[in-house]
């Protein structure tokens, strides 16, 4: 029992983590591109490229971790399914906090929406490929 419990919150853990690593690494760069230009893509854009940079971020996590931290199916099911939840929730409640003290955090996180697509094809991914 607590070897499961061991799998589920490390890989939940490491994908959350490696995720929001990645939206901080994604929100420097935009952040760059909007002080260079004033275009504001459309949601449909932002949401495409949250898609693409989870996909990146999924196949560098592969090539680092090539192995799922949890081994049982029902905890990769908790995790594929918990994986982008907790993304979504931390980077809403970011966003949450920057709205109270916009000079706080110097990134554009994006909310609970964009953190989902940010993380599902990682989760997906690792779920579908990790051996």
């Amino acid at each position: 029992m607590v070897e499961a419990l061991f799998e589920i919150f490390g890989e939940l853990i490491f994908q959350v983590v490696f995720s929001l690593l990645g939206e901080l690494f994604s929100g420097a760069i935009g952040a760059g591109f909007r002080t260079a230009s004033k275009w504001n893509p459309p949601p449909i854009v932002k949401a495409t490229l949250y898609l693409t940079a989870g996909c990146a971020l999924c196949w560098l996590s592969l090539q680092i971790f090539p192995h799922p931290f949890a081994q049982r199916p029902e905890s990769r099911m908790i995790v594929l399914i918990g994986t982008p939840l907790g993304c979504g929730l931390s980077m809403g409640l970011i966003k949450g906090l920057r709205r109270k003290n916009p000079d706080g955090v110097p990134f554009s996180f994006y909310g609970f929406f964009y953190g989902v697509l940010f993380a599902l094809p990682m989760a997906l991914g690792r779920f579908l490929f990790a051996h």
